[in-house]
């Protein structure tokens, strides 16, 4: 039986390191690798300072513009997160509104374990994409 760490740390290397976001060709790869990296290092001040589902809404809003694709693919990470599978259904209903119906308490649970989540993707991110000023040829 492994501990939540275990269960967060190999569900983050496994998203990080998803064929699909690393087999890009080299220009959307880069692309894609920093907008993510920078997407998942803002998420915590956001929602630390925002809340919750201010800032899923932030991040939603943010998917919809074809240059800010790691925005769609950190919202896909948080939904699927093994830890608030219990708190929220969303089987491939919108976030936020499963975000909005929950009762104060268990929104404050679910906001401290997505921020548990976002800590191991945040340092899968930086472990294997690179950082916003190195330039990859």
């Amino acid at each position: 039986m492994s501990t939540m760490a275990q269960q967060l740390l190999g569900y983050a290397h496994k998203r990080i390191t998803l064929p699909k976001r690393i087999t890009l060709p080299d220009r959307q790869k880069t692309a894609f690798q920093k907008n993510y990296r920078t997407a998942v290092r803002n998420a915590p001040t956001l929602i630390k300072t925002a809340g919750l589902a201010q800032a899923i809404a932030f991040m939603a809003t943010k998917t919809h513009k074809p240059n800010e694709p790691g925005y769609r693919a950190l919202l896909t990470d948080i939904e699927e997160l093994p830890n608030i599978d219990k708190l929220i259904k969303v089987g491939g209903a919108d976030l936020l509104p499963s975000v909005c119906r929950l009762e104060t308490a268990e929104y404050m649970l679910l906001t401290r374990r997505v921020l548990e989540g976002l800590t191991f993707l945040k340092r899968m991110a930086e472990a294997y994409y690179p950082p916003n000023d190195v330039e990859v040829e």
